[in-house]
């Protein structure tokens, strides 16, 4: 029994070295381990790294589209009518303003209608109130073109005691069928208070023809009879200078002469 006893101590002293040794890792375990983890965080960073990329070109896709449609929208903006209603002053008289209806646009609006609220007014020749006749339907009105009538004088409408204030609709469609409003406001109020300088045009030259030949056609009537005077101004000033001075010298002479006799002759009465 004694000659087994340490054979059997000697077994459980190797085992337990045995267990120790297995227990603690090798260089190879722990390169292996790190290069696991490595591997583990490459792939966590490949996909963040993917998303990313992925929500960025998502973001690039989704401005290009917004860029495109923007593009689409500017292309379809300023391939279309643009009708508007406003008021500018008369450019014979500036006293006077007209409403202009006009196509701003690229493209010819058809169907162009007009209304006002309340309904615009102005002051007839009479002195009266009369609405402004707005175009109900216009059948197309070509880019550039514009449709004019005059408003109101403002001399007349202060008399009047008119609404300033006016709001207008301006209804018109386009080329593919697409209805379009345009909406403005009027206000006679921007038009009180103004000066300005007058300028003499060809119009102001005209009327003076105007009236220059109105002028000679009522002197060549002939149911008139004219009297034409023929006027030498220098002959006339020396016929008056010479008239001045022969009386200058007779008025002397007049205040000397003796008084007339009253007797008869021989003494006789």
């Amino acid at each position: 029994m004694s000659d087994r006893c340490p054979s059997v101590a000697g077994m459980g002293e190797a085992t337990v070295s045995a267990a120790v040794a297995a227990s603690d890792p090798s260089w190879a375990d722990v390169v292996s381990a790190v290069g696991a983890a490595v591997a583990a965080v490459a792939a966590v960073a490949t996909v963040m790294i993917a998303v990313v990329a992925a929500r960025y070109a998502r973001g690039q896709v989704q401005g290009v589209r917004d860029q495109l449609e923007e593009a689409r929208t500017l292309r379809r903006e300023q391939a279309q009518p643009y009708v508007v209603i406003y008021a500018v002053p008369n450019p014979v008289d500036p006293q006077a303003s007209d409403i202009v209806v006009k196509n701003f646009g690229t493209t010819g609006a058809s169907d162009v209608t007009v209304s006002s609220s309340p309904p615009l007014m102005r002051a007839d020749w009479e002195g009266d109130a009369e609405e402004v006749a707005l175009p109900t339907a216009m059948p197309f009105l070509a880019p550039g073109q514009e449709w004019r009538t005059f408003w109101d004088l403002a001399t007349q409408r202060e008399l009047l005691g008119l609404p300033d204030r006016y709001n207008l609709t301006v209804t018109y469609t386009d080329s593919l069928g697409t209805t379009h409003t345009t909406r403005a406001v009027l206000d006679w109020d921007v038009f009180r208070q103004r000066v300005w300088i007058t300028e003499k045009t060809l119009h102001n030259a005209a009327t003076s023809l105007d009236s220059i030949d109105r002028t000679l056609k009522a002197a060549t009537r002939s149911d008139r009879v004219q009297q034409v005077a023929v006027y030498d101004g220098a002959e006339r000033d020396r016929q008056r200078a010479d008239a001045r001075r022969q009386r200058e010298e007779l008025v002397p002479q007049l205040r000397h002469e003796p008084a007339a006799s009253t007797g008869t002759e021989d003494g006789q009465p």
